[in-house]
């Protein structure tokens, strides 16, 4: 029994030692990279042998691995083996005789290891490309195998190296969409004119109440638009507008009899200079009226906002009786009616085309004489990111609001200047308008979305996008 007993310890003793034991002595450095050229992963690196022993009888398998952060993706590189001088001859015959571990068969290198020197190895290879790869790890496996191919040694290390790619940040191209030129820049001036008329009467009369201060006001408008040396003057419209206390018949006669009484004396006053002058009604003011009683303090000014907005009348004269029951009625007769009765003067004029230099002043002074393409044109003659390009981006997109390419520009360069965010707020309501898809995709893609990215991509390839298909590769890593 005690013979049976010391043998079972001492073949224990064996393989605990062997478990415990270096698989080689001293340690290994690497050196190592990935790059990403096209559709494919290149390793190049290489592992310092010059502080490592190996056994004259073991061998010495590394094989770098590039494993995905879950681990459910793997790749491997192509094996280099390191023999101790005896392991060497060994090896030969195995591989002459094909009996050779795979790993060891198949190598991309073999190097006999002469202990006490300064000795590498180069870690090269290649692969295709994958996505999961963007956050993956490398890794060297080491496997030191013994005379007879037996394990004596398996491990790893880590070896860290720049993240291989990150979608976020790759170089998606956006392109500027030029905004088609007007061919005529029509623009328009108004006037809002409060001349005072007598009870049902269409005079218009110099010396009543402040008539004279108001018509100053308006020779002063018109000579304005009409000295303006940019301005070709080609349209006069005066539009009569009504306060509501009398029937809606009575105030539409009224008011255009008022405003072609204003009509006749500027074409008096002014002769051929000014274009023939058009009238029409304009309406009751309802509008006025709502924004008066709305900022006033009136002590029934919740009911009379009912009787204005309810949709309860038949038409507006009803609406008119309702309002005359209210105790606030004569203070509304006397204190806001007055300046709903006013005659709204449009002078509509050409402007000339400007030029880069002078459309970079005007759209300072007066945006509004600016074309969306001279606005573009402003804008483009900076460089990406100048607090002057943003401005009249910004600038285009407050005079044409309705501009799809207004939108697209703006958004194109918030992208450009990092707000991603920004870009998408800006062309979430355009979906579905040309150029908008790719913009979304690399947006979202900033922002970590890639998936959605790929959608939008790809949905851009479909409208014809030219930078869509490029995007889309980038994104996945095929470029």
């Amino acid at each position: 029994m005690k013979r049976i007993k010391l043998t079972l310890i001492t073949l224990f003793a064996a393989i605990a030692g062997l478990a415990a034991q270096n698989a080689y002595e001293g340690v290994i450095s690497y050196n190592a990279g990935l790059d990403k050229v096209g559709n494919k992963v290149i390793l190049k690196g290489a592992a310092d042998l010059s502080n490592m022993s190996l056994n004259t009888s073991q061998m010495l398998i590394l094989t770098p691995i590039l494993r995905s952060e879950d681990g459910t993706s793997r790749v491997e590189f192509p094996s280099v083996v390191i023999t101790g001088r005896n392991r060497t001859k060994a090896l030969k015959r195995e591989i002459a005789f094909k009996s050779a571990l795979p790993q060891a068969y198949n190598a991309a290198q073999y190097m006999r290891r002469h202990n006490g020197k300064s000795e590498g190895i180069a870690l090269n290879g290649e692969c295709p490309y994958a996505p999961w790869m963007m956050n993956a790890k490398l890794v060297v496996r080491e496997e030191v195998r013994g005379c007879a191919k037996c394990p004596m040694g398996l491990g790893e290390n880590a070896i860290p190296f720049t993240p291989l790619f990150n979608p976020a940040e790759a170089p998606y191209v956006l392109a500027q969409v030029t905004p088609a030129e007007e061919v005529e820049k029509h623009r328009e001036s108004h006037f809002d004119a409060y001349i005072n008329f007598k009870v049902d009467k269409a005079d218009v009369l110099n010396d009543y109440r402040n008539n004279r201060a108001e018509l100053q006001k308006v020779h002063d408008f018109i000579t304005t638009v009409k000295s303006n040396a940019n301005y070709s003057v080609n349209k006069m419209i005066i539009e009569g507008f009504a306060s509501p206390e009398a029937s809606i018949a009575h105030n539409k006669s009224l008011s255009e009899r008022r405003a072609k009484s204003l009509a006749t004396v500027l074409e008096k006053q002014y002769g051929n200079s000014l274009p023939k002058v058009t009238t029409k009604f304009g309406g009751e003011d309802w509008a006025g009226l709502k924004a008066a009683v709305d900022k006033s303090g009136i002590a029934d000014r919740d009911r009379a906002m009912e009787i204005i907005n309810s949709t309860q009348y038949a038409n507006d004269d009803l609406r008119e009786q309702a309002l005359k029951q209210l105790s606030s009625y004569k203070y509304m007769l006397n204190e806001f009616y007055p300046n709903l009765r006013r005659n709204s003067i449009t002078m509509g004029y050409i402007v000339r085309d400007y030029t880069l230099e002078e459309a970079r002043g005007v759209i300072k002074t007066a945006p509004q004489e600016l074309s969306e393409a001279e606005m573009f044109r402003v804008a483009m003659s900076y460089p990406e990111g100048h607090p002057e390009r943003l401005f009249a981006l910004n600038t285009t997109l407050k005079y044409f609001p309705a501009s799809v390419t207004g939108r697209i520009n703006l958004a194109v360069a918030a992208f450009n200047a990092g707000d991603a965010q920004q870009a998408i707020a800006l062309l979430s309501p355009l979906q579905g308008e040309k150029g908008v898809s790719n913009i979304l995709g690399a947006a979202y893609a900033r922002m970590g979305d890639f998936q959605r990215a790929e959608a939008y991509f790809k949905k851009a390839i479909q409208e014809g996008d030219a930078n869509a298909q490029q995007n889309l590769d980038l994104l996945l890593g095929n470029k």
